[in-house]
C-alpha cells in the first residue's frame, strides 16, 4: 500500500507541491525533485518504523535507540553537512532520502539479530513468557509464601 503511495506520490509530485506553493516556479521544482526522491525511499520506512516498535516493544533499549535516532540524527545530520558542498542544491534535494537508506541498512542487521534471537530455543523460557519453567513445587512454595488475610479481616471489612 505504501509503495503503491509512492508511486502515485511521485506520478504527481509537481501538483502535490503545487498545492502548497504554485506561485514560485523554483520553489515547485525545488520541492518536486525533492518529493520524488523522497518517493522512492517511502517504502522503506515500514521496514525501519516496524523494526524500532518491535525493539521498543521487546525492552531492547540500546538497539530501538540507535535505530530511533538513526533517521534524524546519525543519519541525516551528516548527508545534509556533507552532500551539498558536493552535489549542490541536488545535496539538499537527496540528503533525507540518503539518510532513509541509511536509517534501512542500519535497521536490516539489528532486526534480523533480534529474529534469530528470537528463533534460538533458550533453557529458561517458555515460548511465551520469560520466566522460568515451574516446576509443581516451585509453584506449592509460591503459593505458601503468600500471606492469605484470616477470617476476622473479611468480616472487618465486610462489617465496615
Amino acid at each position: 500500500m505504501l509503495a503503491v503511495l509512492s508511486v502515485v506520490l511521485g506520478i504527481f509530485a509537481r501538483e502535490a507541491v503545487a498545492l502548497f506553493r504554485d506561485n514560485d516556479p523554483l520553489a515547485l521544482d525545488i520541492g518536486a525533485r525533492t518529493l520524488l526522491y523522497q518517493c522512492f525511499t517511502l517504502p522503506l520506512m515500514s521496514w525501519v518504523v516496524m523494526s524500532n516498535m518491535m525493539l521498543q516493544t521487546m525492552g531492547k533499549v540500546v538497539p530501538a535507540s540507535l535505530l530511533a535516532a538513526s533517521r534524524q540524527g546519525m543519519c541525516f545530520l551528516p548527508a545534509i553537512l556533507l552532500l551539498p558542498p558536493l552535489f549542490g542544491m541536488t545535496g539538499v534535494e537527496i540528503a533525507q532520502s540518503v539518510a532513509d537508506v541509511l536509517s534501512f541498512a542500519l535497521a536490516i542487521p539489528i532486526t534480523i539479530n533480534v529474529l534469530k534471537e528470537l528463533s534460538r530455543p533458550s533453557p529458561t523460557r517458555t515460548p511465551f513468557c520469560r520466566a522460568s519453567h515451574n516446576t509443581n513445587d516451585n509453584r506449592k512454595q509460591t503459593v505458601n509464601r503468600i500471606k492469605q488475610p484470616s477470617a476476622e479481616y473479611y468480616a472487618d471489612v465486610f462489617y465496615r
